[in-house]
């Protein structure tokens, strides 16, 4: 059919105010993306409870469930992650993969029979450590499919790839989820990168790596949200009479002097199946600080308390 000059000038015209609408659009959706991610991190200096010390969490090695091996997806998830958390949380000290006197349990997890991950026994080995949550993380599909979309007389096939990543992040006091997040993200890709994917080749495609750093960044402000809320808190490791030992010392703002509370967080609750919680308990004494190193604290029980080794100790 023949059209006029006219009109297909103003098709032309109409496609590309769309074009720049929807440029215009996605310009102002990264500034505001920015602006939030600004504005949050403000928010949390701000609101973050203790906010003169500085809480510790460790990274286990995350893991790659998916078929696609090439691009290292797993340490590409996890550096993006640790990065977002550096950004968005700098009041965290973390234990990242590779670093030194990093301790051996992060590289192991403790597991059930069923290969799930034993969240008390996790929590009893980060305690040891003074950390106050542990992160796990898993790329657990990437997958392609097809889908026909559009109006039924102009319907065309479009091509994606699918990425699936799941990530934990277990509080040391209860054993606890503070994070518990399963997320899929679809991103549109050529005919081409869809056959890789379905074959399952090992071939170079830039929208995996995208979308994994996409999620990281999502996954990130998620869990700094989550430590934000919580309270600073160490553990009692060891104690010799009225001495007790604390794994936490000048990074994270301990000085001699001060004076921590301290609480019952021996008592276990069972959950369902196989898992096991620690019940917060009473306030049971307080601790003074009377030496301070970079890696631990020693302190004195004040008015001869009770304090078990186990004892979670907070910010008075």
């Amino acid at each position: 059919m023949n059209r006029s000059i006219p009109w297909i000038f103003s098709r032309l015209s109409i496609g590309l105010l769309v074009i720049v609408s929807v440029t215009a659009l996605v310009e102002g959706c990264s500034y505001y993306l920015e602006a939030r991610r600004t504005a949050k991190k403000m928010t949390r200096e701000f609101t973050t409870k203790d906010d003169d010390y500085r809480k510790k969490m460790a990274i286990a090695r995350f893991v790659n469930r998916s078929y696609y091996t090439r691009a290292e997806v797993d340490a590409v998830f996890q550096d993006r992650l640790i990065s977002i958390l550096k950004a968005a949380c700098p009041y965290l000290l973390i234990a990242t993969p590779g670093k030194e006197n990093r301790p051996a349990f992060l590289e192991d997890l403790p597991k059930h029979a069923d290969g799930r991950i034993d969240n008390l026994k996790l929590a009893l080995d980060a305690r040891r450590h003074g950390f106050d949550a542990v992160a796990t993380g898993t790329v657990v599909d990437i997958a392609a499919y097809e889908e026909k979309r559009g109006l039924y007389w102009l319907r065309d096939t479009h091509y994606y790839v699918q990425v699936q990543v799941y990530v934990t992040v277990y509080d040391t006091e209860t054993g606890a989820k503070l994070v518990d997040e399963n997320l899929i993200q679809d991103v549109e890709v050529d005919e081409t990168d869809y056959g890789l994917v379905r074959q399952r080749k090992q071939a170079p495609i830039a929208e995996i790596t995208d979308t994994l750093v996409k999620i990281a960044t999502l996954l990130g402000e998620k869990v700094c949200d989550a430590l934000s809320d919580q309270r600073w808190k160490s553990y009692v490791v060891s104690r010799e009479g009225q001495r007790v030992f604390i794994p936490c010392g000048r990074p994270a703002g301990l000085k001699k002097g001060m004076v921590l509370e301290a609480y019952n967080s021996t008592t276990v609750v069972k959950g369902i199946g196989e898992e096991r919680f620690f019940l917060p308990g009473p306030k049971i004494g307080e601790i003074r600080i009377t030496d301070v190193y970079p890696d631990n604290s020693e302190g004195v029980i004040l008015n001869d308390s009770d304090i078990p080794v186990g004892s979670v100790v907070k910010i008075k």
